[in-house]
């Protein structure tokens, strides 16, 4: 986790989940982390490869030159980056995983800004779609904000760390692995899915 912001949002998740997997949506209270809203968002889970917005900041927005509400979150990454970022996604609904994924949003007038992303699980109300909570902080002011000539057109991941902090050893790593089992290797003892050029680490226990 590079970026501040991530690191205050996992912090804070972190705290608040307890010994539980992750915390309840109730618990969250925006006032305590006001500073990070701009960039925060969450994602209802659908379907495979359909995470929609239910809420996003008005800094995330700005980005997009769009509301974000209701737009799929994966519809924003192509080829293998989607697949990707959806598994992902499926593994942070479905076994409670951290993602923390590294990318450069381009446009077509040959601007970029290098980005990251934190995706964490929280606990939904009863009869309620499950929900991954999320920042997206930029690492640089994105020249096309308030250029309307120049807008995203495309997203590239750089890097992608998962882990599972309620667990002693991931499962979920399992996924990438059947996905790309011509890849898997082992680095100092920890498994890890080299995924072209990204890295699937298995982070172990976060205390």
């Amino acid at each position: 986790m590079k970026h501040t912001n991530t690191r205050a949002l996992f912090e804070y998740w972190n705290r608040l989940r307890g010994d539980e997997n992750a915390p309840r949506r109730d618990q969250i209270n925006p006032s305590d982390i006001k500073w990070l809203l701009p960039g925060m968002f969450f994602l209802e889970y659908r379907s495979k490869e359909k995470f929609p917005f239910s809420l996003a900041g008005t800094e995330l927005c700005d980005h997009y030159d769009t509301e974000l509400r209701g737009l799929n979150m994966c519809d924003f990454w192509d080829g293998q980056d989607r697949t990707s970022l959806a598994h992902v996604l499926q593994s942070v609904i479905e076994e409670s995983a951290v993602g923390v994924v590294g990318f450069g949003a381009h446009t077509s007038q040959q601007g970029s800004c290098n980005m990251e992303m934190l995706v964490l699980p929280v606990k939904s109300p009863v009869r309620k779609p499950p929900r991954v909570l999320g920042i997206i902080s930029a690492f640089n002011q994105p020249v096309w904000v308030g250029n309307d000539a120049e807008k995203i057109s495309h997203h590239k991941i750089s890097s992608l760390r998962m882990m599972w902090p309620a667990r002693e050893k991931a499962t979920a790593i399992n996924v990438f692995a059947e996905m790309y089992p011509e890849n898997l290797e082992k680095i100092d003892g920890n498994q890890f899915t080299a995924v072209k050029h990204l890295r699937v680490i298995d982070g172990g226990r976060v205390k």
